[in-house]
């Protein structure tokens, strides 16, 4: 048996079989798809601990579909000798379906594992793939890409819940609109020509047997004529309801501090190592071989002094226990951190040192044996669906000369609130520092822990997401209002407990500004690393300016020694400069979609960014609008290449406020406007570097 659901711009099969039911195939305007699977189950043998893996097109004993006021409810009962059953509802809307997906597991020989939301079988041969790492990214011609992502939500590498698949101006949104922003497992792949897409849910008493539970937030099938800013915008409808946007006032958000918000650069060093910490650094800061201790602070405020504008400073390293060793045991600080902290914070500049807020190193020099790891941590670490610990290996060396083992807690641990929120407190009273960096907590992944001690539900409770945001609402609760905090990367359910977060892993091929068109008015967005081995690329460091500069992060998050790479500081000077004049435009606006550049100046290749992958191949010139609080539009147009040259910038129109007559501030740039399509088209002549900005 089979049923059509149809709207204007989509259509869905669905066939019910005497023993399965599955989506048998449709389309969302030009996106076609096939057969795929209602729901597909990881079960475990609670006595075996033996997996299977089961989905709906076949082997259940009672399969029935309802039809009730215009939602359908397939419902599947009995696989094999299961007492299992699972109901999938299907509303459809104007544009498109919402799927949800109920799991009644009453079988105590077995626990349900994990079990998908239905994702299409897309059949399109060319077809492009957005999804939330980072920025956003759009990977072109998905099929013939040969690629991988696959990682959970939140996290740095799907930091929304929600993708698209793109094809001839058609998009086809596939959003998650959980609002408790429980974990979710993405498994995008192409090898060989063949595509998968795959979204799976976590289950909710994870191990446990007869567990039963529904598949949060569902998922909306969704045709949006567009692209991914479109999408983006579909998107932010659902975001204006959860509950981790932060409240807005009348110049952006009123619990963070205004100086924060506005600073236009940040540099990043570390404190020379002593005896005691051995050869042990962050390998992205390896770079430094003078042996001035004073150099972190005083090239710090000469920079400041060249630059004359206002600079932020994140330090590492000016603890006394190694990098990556010990954690979380940073006190005491450097004999003379102290001082330098004084010294800057004399010369303008705002600090903030670095600790780590997610791992502890598990075999660290506690200074009690109830803060070790041996005697407390090893209970209150995470544990996987197999009992075993979260580890992660460093490069940095034990005394013993054995690499060390950072474990990942379990964010409910009350013993982690105490220890983490009372350094927190002391690093402030003590070292007088103007905010503290935590490290990993909205980059690493939100992993359901397991351990039956731990004062949570097992599995998919959304203990890690509230054990983590109880922990910041305390700090943040006991911290001096002048005072800031901000973590690594930008997965989105964080944002209310922080005041910013660090996005130096932004940079790959295909990035679009997703995240800053939904989310820059709520958090501050703090640069890109250009340190290591970026150094000597000076187009891919003026790139990283620029790219900030036009989707409203702070520039920066680099050595104090930029001042002296004369290919790179005058632009960077340029950039700080234009940044901090419109300030209140990046701390209260709205980025816009970003016009369509065409220029014969040449693309920028360089090495593959951070991990590997392929090369990086990047614009050299980039264009980006806003809109201000006020109404007004602003177009900013960079050149980073060393010769000059021409470019055309397409707008939509009506999106940039050009709906009667070509603004003045225009007439300058040969403007060509398609009414018809919305389009208007700019001719700029660049010169080298050059940075224009346009206000109308």
């Amino acid at each position: 048996m089979t049923h059509s659901v149809k709207g204007k711009d989509f259509s869905v099969i669905f066939t019910v079989t005497e023993d399965g039911a599955y989506i048998e195939g449709g389309s969302f305007g030009a996106i076609r798809f096939g057969k795929s699977p209602l729901f597909t189950l990881c079960i475990r043998n609670t006595e075996t601990k033996e997996d299977r893996t089961l989905d709906s097109l076949a082997g259940f004993r009672c399969v029935t579909l309802r039809e009730r006021d215009g939602q359908l409810q397939f419902f599947l009962r009995g696989y094999e000798d299961m007492d299992l059953a699972v109901t999938v509802r299907v509303t459809a809307c104007a544009r498109g379906l919402t799927f949800e997906t109920d799991v009644s597991n009453l079988d105590r020989r077995y626990s349900v594992m994990e079990a998908s939301y239905p994702t299409p079988a897309v059949e399109n041969d060319i077809f492009d793939l957005f999804f939330s790492s980072g920025p956003g990214r759009v990977i072109r011609d998905f099929r013939h890409k040969e690629g991988k992502f696959a990682w959970i939500y939140p996290s740095s590498r799907f930091c929304m819940q929600y993708m698209a698949v793109l094809c001839g101006g058609d998009a086809l949104y596939l959003g998650h609109h959980d609002r408790e922003a429980r974990s979710k497992f993405y498994d995008l792949r192409s090898a060989d020509g063949e595509v998968k897409l795959s979204v799976s849910y976590p289950a909710e008493g994870m191990g446990l047997a007869a567990n039963s539970f529904s598949l949060r937030g569902g998922i909306i099938w969704e045709y949006i004529q567009g692209d991914w800013y479109d999408c983006a915008m579909r998107y932010a409808e659902f975001v204006r309801t959860a509950d981790w946007l932060p409240a807005l006032g009348t110049y952006g958000r009123p619990d963070t501090p205004d100086y924060f918000k506005e600073i236009p650069f940040w540099i990043m060093d570390f404190m020379p190592n002593i005896p005691e910490q051995g050869d042990n650094m962050p390998e992205t800061l390896r770079y430094r071989t003078g042996t001035d201790k004073d150099a972190w602070w005083r090239e710090a405020i000469r920079l400041k002094e060249r630059l004359g504008l206002p600079v932020a400073y994140h330090i590492y390293n000016w603890h006394k226990n190694a990098f990556n060793i010990d954690y979380p045991h940073f006190l005491p600080a450097k004999d003379d951190f102290a001082e330098g902290v004084k010294r800057v914070k004399e010369a303008g500049i705002y600090i903030a040192p670095y600790i780590n807020a997610s791992s502890w190193e598990s075999r660290d020099e506690a200074p009690s044996p109830e803060e070790s790891f041996a005697v407390s941590g090893i209970h209150e670490a995470a544990k996987d669906k197999d009992g075993n610990l979260f580890v992660e290996v460093y490069p940095q060396i034990k005394p013993d000369g054995q690499k060390t083992n950072l474990i990942a807690v379990c964010p409910s641990s009350p013993v982690w609130h105490r220890m983490i929120s009372r350094l927190s407190e002391r690093i402030e009273d003590e070292l007088f520092v103007n905010g503290i960096y935590y490290d990993q907590t909205a980059a690493m992944g939100a992993r359901p822990c397991t351990d039956p001690t731990h004062n949570h539900a097992p599995g998919n409770s959304g203990a890690w997401l509230e054990g983590t945001r109880a922990l910041f609402r305390r700090i943040r609760a006991e911290k001096d209002a002048e005072k800031f905090s901000f973590t690594e990367c930008n997965a989105e359910p964080y944002l209310n407990v922080f005041d910013g977060y660090l996005t130096w892993h932004w940079g790959e091929n295909g990035e679009v500004p997703a995240f800053a068109a939904i989310y820059s008015r709520y958090i501050t967005m703090i640069g890109r690393v250009i340190n290591g081995w970026r150094k000597g690329d000076a187009i891919y460091s003026r790139y990283t300016f620029a790219r900030s500069l036009v989707q409203g992060q702070q520039l920066g998050w680099c050595n104090h020694d930029v001042q002296d790479n004369e290919e790179v500081f005058p632009f960077l000077y340029k950039l700080a400069h234009m940044r901090y004049e419109h300030r209140a435009l990046f701390v209260t606006g709205q980025l816009l979609r970003p016009p369509l550049v065409n220029t014969a100046l040449e693309k920028h290749s360089s090495t593959p960014h951070m991990w590997g992958g392929d090369d990086l191949v990047i614009d050299t010139v980039l264009a980006g609008g806003w809109r201000a609080e006020d109404g007004k539009t602003h177009l900013f147009v960079l050149n980073i290449r060393d010769e000059s040259g021409s470019a055309l910038v397409a707008l939509r129109a009506s999106e940039y406020g050009v709906t009667e007559r070509i603004p003045d501030a225009l007439a300058a740039y040969k403007p060509v406007w398609d009414k018809e399509n919305d389009t208007l088209t700019l001719t700029f002549s660049l010169a080298e570097q050059d940075a224009l900005h346009l206000e109308w």
